[in-house]
């Protein structure tokens, strides 16, 4: 059967029962300049796939070229990154987020590096700067929003991934960082450490952050 996901009201201890402590895994966050913003409200409400693309078009290409499309436009299009799955790695990915919704994501920046923690929710992940989720979960802005879209699945056997983030707080290469190395964990076999985090957190290496320096 299905393992239990933690509490929901359990999120905020877990990271402090994992053995995480903000201080000695973040450095002064260096900023980034200022840049134009997204809208935090806009940030976190997930769009329908055919607000984003002209859906009707894409179902005529075959699975190359739709990935192809998809990457191309992230590439060019600001404040957004997008990544491209196959339907077995979508679907695993899928089921562990539901497994195991909690994660955290370390982020290099000018020689030293931050952590964000990420929570998987209704229609995506949340990713917000790990010391304003643990003082308020409800008050921490979120930094980088990402949206799992599933409509090509059956027809193009293709995931699309697309996450949109605040430029003022992370740079494109940051955000297509933290949203490439956080699918890969998930997908492989350093999921365990992920399961681990969620349900026997007292057994989590804090160590196993930096490794994904």
């Amino acid at each position: 059967g299905a393992r239990p996901r933690p509490s929901p009201m359990g999120f905020v201890g877990l990271f402090a029962r994992a053995g995480l402590r903000a201080a000695s895994l973040a450095r002064p966050l260096v900023p980034l300049a200022p840049r134009r913003a997204v809208s935090i409200v806009t940030l976190g409400q997930r769009r329908k796939l055919d607000e984003i693309v002209k859906l009707d078009a894409l179902e005529k290409e075959p699975p190359e070229a739709i990935a192809e499309i998809w990457r191309q436009f992230h590439r060019d299009a600001d404040a957004c990154v997008g990544l491209v799955l196959d339907q077995a790695a979508y679907t695993l990915l899928s089921q562990r987020l539901a497994e195991s919704p909690m994660y955290v994501m370390p982020v290099p920046r000018e020689g030293g590096h931050f952590v964000l923690a990420m929570q998987h929710q209704a229609g995506g992940l949340c990713f917000t700067f790990l010391d304003e989720y643990r003082k308020n979960p409800e008050a921490a802005h979120p930094w980088l929003f990402v949206s799992l879209y599933g409509d090509l699945l059956e027809s193009k056997g293709t995931g699309l991934v697309r996450g949109e983030y605040m430029p003022n707080l992370l740079s494109k290469e940051e955000a297509s960082r933290v949203l490439a190395r956080t699918l890969e964990v998930y997908t492989s076999d350093r999921y365990d450490r992920c399961y681990i985090f969620n349900h026997a957190p007292k057994h989590y290496k804090e160590e196993w952050v930096l490794d994904e320096l």
